[in-house]
């Protein structure tokens, strides 16, 4: 038999499922709104014809980027400490995930993860090539 089968999984109560729902939801909204706000801001510059980007949108760039890359950082830290409250002691890479609490948290800081890198990578695209630039 399971070690689950025979241990009782403890409740959670309502903070701990608005900070998981916090961790595992706000670096996925983070980064679509960073993507179709980035692209939408570009996009109408490079669509006018504009050699540049004009200084507003530079700054709203720097400004989107840096909203959401401290959402995807706080969504980690979050998920990651509600994992370290709930159960104390354990290692992320040796647990077991029995408890929804528990596989929610690991889940949450995975993700998390996995989309702050890909907010830090947009986030630097259009300072290192010109985002006008076409290849066709």
């Amino acid at each position: 038999m399971t070690r689950a089968i025979h241990e009782e999984v403890p409740k959670s109560d309502k903070r701990t499922n608005r900070r998981l729902a916090f961790g595992v939801f706000a670096a996925p909204v983070a980064w679509l709104l960073h993507e179709i706000i980035g692209v939408s801001i570009i996009g109408r510059h490079c669509a006018a014809g504009a050699a540049d980007l004009q200084p507003w949108a530079w700054i709203a760039l720097v400004l989107l980027s840096a909203a959401a890359i401290v959402t995807a950082a706080s969504a980690i830290i979050t998920a990651w400490r509600v994992f370290r409250e709930r159960f104390h002691g354990q290692s992320i890479t040796r647990v077991e995930g029995w408890s929804r609490v528990q596989f929610v948290s690991i889940f949450g800081v995975f993700v998390s993860s996995f989309l702050l890198l890909n907010i830090l990578y947009f986030s630097v695209l259009p300072f290192v090539v010109d985002p006008c630039v076409r290849t066709i």
